[in-house]
């Protein structure tokens, strides 16, 4: 589950191809899938908010 601490999307490809080199539209078992953690993506995609005051 080394593949959660990956940084970039670019890199998420090839660690697919090294749990399995098939092509990317074949479906895969889950152990030849890879986990990540969207908080950044999620951060990336959306404009600031500023933040709140109660």
């Amino acid at each position: 589950m080394a593949e959660v601490d990956l940084r970039y999307a670019a890199d998420m490809p090839a660690r697919l191809h090294a749990l399995n080199p098939a092509p990317l539209g074949e479906e895969r078992a889950p152990t030849e899938r890879i986990v990540g953690c969207c908080r950044a993506a999620v951060a990336a995609g959306r404009p600031a908010v500023p933040g709140r005051s109660t």
